[in-house]
């Protein structure tokens, strides 16, 4: 999936030298945040790489110096592709390179915001001006022709936006609803990578905090609060909770929770969830125990038979 930036929000950058490294700093751990979530690619009207933080700064000055900045984070944010144009040439057509240009914001062309729009995806800021200081950027204009009318119409938009790490959390439904869109169930074999969208799921769900904060619970709460995040793992990793095989499956001293994998071939594979761990127990298409995962796809535990689960009566 691909992010595009705000090529707008690079007008206001602090020119002192230390306040213009902690800003980039800011902006690169939020595109490392947008990649945990799944957005792999950052893309921009212009190369990223070129874009002028102040005047005679590139970014690729910031990137390559190594003098100063964290080598990691400037590892990681390399590792966005940092691709350029909006499009590709083999992907456009005159048409859609019309539309990239009939995108405004305060009269100003914003191409960013537009391809952020037309791709249902997310623009990401440098935080400037109060104009990005929300997870939405708004109101965006959109010129278009008015076969009824004869004449050209506005109509104003709304456009995700992330320029602050508030924002990520803020616009994380959208981020899942676009990791489903994007991952492709045909491929897909749950009986070797029960929990294809863990990247997505860690970032997302923060499952690691989710520990932290489930080990501080009482046996009740953990009960609640492990049935709660299965349910949003299970369902970002492509599983649906059947019912049937939960009642099936639950006794007075033990409940259970049952996600059928919706792979489009293969066999099929059988998440339970452990709500005393929190943490899934991962069974074959016949229902037989494989092995227990946390959350976050980590291996917790082996094979134990008296885990397997009963598909029919």
């Amino acid at each position: 999936m691909r992010f595009y930036l705000n090529e707008l929000s690079i007008t206001g950058l602090p020119v002192v030298p230390q306040l213009l490294e902690k800003e980039v700093r800011l902006f690169v751990k939020r595109c490392i945040m947008m990649k945990k979530l799944g957005f792999k690619e950052l893309r921009s009207h212009i190369y990223p790489l070129n874009v002028e933080l102040a005047p005679g700064v590139l970014l690729a000055n910031w990137v390559t110096d190594r003098s100063s900045g964290d080598r990691e984070i400037k590892s990681k944010f390399k590792s966005l592709g940092l691709n350029a144009p909006l499009f590709h040439e083999s992907e456009a057509d005159l048409t859609a390179e019309n539309e990239w240009s009939n995108f405004f914001f305060k009269d100003q062309k914003a191409f960013g915001i537009a391809a952020a729009y037309l791709s249902d995806s997310i623009v990401i800021s440098f935080a400037t001006h109060e104009d990005w200081s929300l997870p939405q950027i708004h109101p965006v204009t959109r010129q278009f022709f008015n076969v009824d009318k004869g004449s050209i119409d506005n109509e104003e938009l709304s456009v995700k936006n992330v320029s602050t790490f508030g924002h990520l959390l803020e616009n994380r439904g959208h981020c899942l609803e676009r990791s489903k869109k994007f991952f492709s169930l045909g491929d897909w074999r749950p009986g070797d990578d029960p929990l294809p969208n863990k990247d997505i799921t860690n970032g997302t769900f923060r499952v690691s905090s989710f520990y932290k904060f489930f080990n501080t619970l009482d046996r009740q709460r953990k009960l609640s609060e492990a049935q709660i995040m299965g349910h949003k793992v299970a369902g970002l990793n492509n599983y649906s909770y059947d019912k049937g095989l939960s009642k099936l499956n639950t006794t007075n001293n033990h409940i259970r929770e049952i996600f059928v994998s919706n792979n489009l071939k293969g066999k099929k594979t059988y998440l339970s969830i452990d709500v005393e761990k929190a943490a899934f127990e991962v069974c074959d298409f016949q229902g037989v125990h494989q092995k227990e995962i946390l959350f976050d796809g980590s291996e917790n535990g082996g094979q134990k038979l008296d885990h397997s689960i009963r598909l029919k009566k």
